[in-house]
């Protein structure tokens, strides 16, 4: 069975709505379809989830080949203590959350800023313990390893040519057309509302996204992936 992952739920530029959770129950009158977006966010949201299988198929495939190998455990990417030095202290002036914690984050508390385009900010043991055994962000998954160690050898020797196609803005967490990832979670908890038009036998493979588009509000995308 193949879903039409493109639709969603709503694109709004309130920041009252958009901190809203959304909900699974249909309201009087709406339909069990979530409306279509505009042409354009459509496009841009099939191309992101067009690059994001195709990654997820290249990584499946190394996993597989590695296993193969004598070894038979894939290596562990991970942070190390240089990549660790390179990350931006967060100093905000208001308080925030934490995301892998889920606790609040204040401005007299140590955080960790990633290199991500969210600027997504963890406590500092909360992000070291989670970079430790990964390299990418919590929230939008993006590699900050590659963005900290290209960062690097770029203040080291200068920028260069062939990392031109790395250090495009889509390597960074943004789409083609500029929005913003905020949180790509491919296994959200169970307990958080699937919409009506996620079959319950697909709600354990359903994948939320969340991008949000400036001056023009956030799009959340409830999708299950094309192999399901």
């Amino acid at each position: 069975m193949q879903i039409d992952y493109s639709r969603f739920d709503h694109i709004d530029t309130s920041d009252s709505e958009a901190d809203e959770p959304i909900a699974a129950s249909r309201l009087p009158g709406q339909s069990d379809h979530p409306p279509a977006p505009p042409a354009n966010v459509l496009d841009d949201l099939e191309d992101y989830f067009h690059r994001l299988d195709a990654r997820r198929s290249e990584l499946e495939a190394g996993l597989g080949a590695s296993l193969d190998e004598e070894s038979a455990v894939p290596s562990v990417e991970r942070f190390n203590d240089a990549d660790f030095r390179k990350l931006v202290r967060w100093r905000g002036t208001e308080a925030a959350e934490c995301a892998i914690c889920l606790s609040s984050l204040s401005s007299d508390e140590d955080g960790l800023q990633l290199p991500c385009a969210a600027r997504h900010t963890f406590h500092e043991d909360c992000v070291r313990s989670w970079l430790s055994r990964n390299v990418t962000c919590p929230l939008c998954r993006v590699d900050v390893r590659a963005i900290v160690r290209r960062r690097g050898q770029s203040q080291e020797s200068g920028p260069s040519v062939g990392n031109e196609s790395q250090d495009s803005p889509r390597a960074f967490g943004y789409t083609r057309d500029g929005g913003v990832i905020l949180r790509y979670d491919p296994r959200p908890p169970p307990e958080l509302p699937r919409p009506l038009y996620i079959p319950f036998d697909l709600h354990h493979a359903a994948e939320l996204v969340e991008i949000q588009y400036p001056e023009r509000g956030t799009a959340r995308v409830w999708r299950v992936p094309r192999n399901q």
